[in-house]
């Protein structure tokens, strides 16, 4: 009689192999679960994320020449930060389950910063608040920056928080002096970029036209002649102006002004009027701009000089004495009176 012998082969500790470089956050990666040297050929593997069991295929198991066996069960899985995912073999050869851990090496990307300021105009050179925020990086590590054109802009420490999903949330605060046309940017590098990425900003401003300056000749002037007023403000933007000369409350027709770029990209405009010396009456320049809530003025008053006019209640002194002593021939009164 031959006596025959049932034996049993224990199969290896599983190998679990998956990629060796970083992977991005939530892309999908398959990792391979090999283990050999078993028999009978019966064998369960599984596969887990720290305590969640997976859905799996049936694994390939192979015949080996010395009649054991080897078995490979692959997975595809979301990449995710900081979890294990675990290959479990189970056998009859075996008093417990073996298991073999792979850690995927995970970045994240973090998004196009989003760069917010105010919505409407503000004032030329007054500060402004500006906020950039850029989400779903990993790890923490994260440089950001600001720059105004091509310079560089100091700035604090940026903000960085902890989402649920593990990845992060930076969020960076500058105040600037609002300028005229120039852009401000929020640039984001990370180990996860081959390259920053970044957000620009531009502040819609608008400049206050200053107080307008009008002047005029100094000294008195002979009435009913010419007379140039200048009338200059500055220091507004857009150049869109509208600037109006009064007499008293009548508006006076002028040419069109003259307005002038100045290098901090606000603009001056100067508006000149040649009117009659009158006694006793104001020229008001009167200026109105997309930045004012009302339009603001200033006044001129001509110096004319008392010599060459004869006022209205002379004249009539003057008719009414006249006119009595016109019998009497009294050139003296009127002598006089003028």
């Amino acid at each position: 009689m031959v006596d025959v012998f049932f034996t049993s082969g224990e199969p290896s500790l599983p190998s679990v192999s998956g990629p060796a470089d970083q992977v991005m956050f939530n892309t999908n990666v398959t990792l391979s679960c090999i283990s050999v040297g078993f028999y009978p050929a019966n064998i369960l593997v599984t596969w887990w994320e720290d305590d969640r069991e997976f859905h799996v295929t049936k694994p390939d198991v192979r015949l080996y020449e010395d009649k054991t066996y080897q078995v490979q069960s692959n997975i595809t899985v979301p990449a995710k930060i900081d979890s294990l995912i675990t290959c479990r073999i189970n056998h009859t050869a075996l008093q417990q389950p073996i298991n073999s851990s792979f850690k995927i090496n995970v970045k994240g990307e973090p998004s196009l910063p989003s760069v917010s300021g105010p919505t409407e105009q503000v004032m030329f050179n007054t500060n402004v608040t500006l906020s950039c925020i850029s989400v779903g990086f990993y790890p923490a590590d994260i440089l950001v920056t600001w720059w105004e054109d091509d310079r560089e802009l100091h700035v604090t420490q940026p903000d960085v928080r902890l989402y649920e999903d593990k990845t992060y949330q930076v969020q960076s605060n500058i105040t600037v002096p609002a300028k005229i046309d120039s852009l401000i940017t929020c640039r984001i590098n990370h180990t996860a970029l081959q390259q920053p990425i970044n957000s620009s900003f531009k502040i819609n401003v608008k400049g206050e036209p200053s107080l307008p300056s009008v002047s005029g000749p100094t000294e008195q002037v002979m009435f009913n002649t010419n007379v140039t007023l200048s009338c200059i403000s500055a220091g507004f933007y857009p150049a869109d102006i509208l600037v109006t000369w009064w007499e008293d409350d009548r508006e006076l027709h002028v040419t069109q002004p003259d307005v002038r770029l100045y290098e901090d990209k606000t603009y001056q405009v100067q508006s000149n009027i040649t009117v009659s010396a009158k006694p006793d009456s104001l020229i008001t320049c009167r200026i109105s701009h997309i930045s004012l809530q009302q339009p603001i003025h200033s006044t001129f008053k001509i110096n004319v000089t008392a010599d060459i006019f004869v006022s209205k209640e002379k004249i009539g002194l003057f008719q009414t004495t006249f006119n009595h002593d016109q019998g009497n021939n009294t050139n003296g009164v009127i002598e006089m009176c003028l």
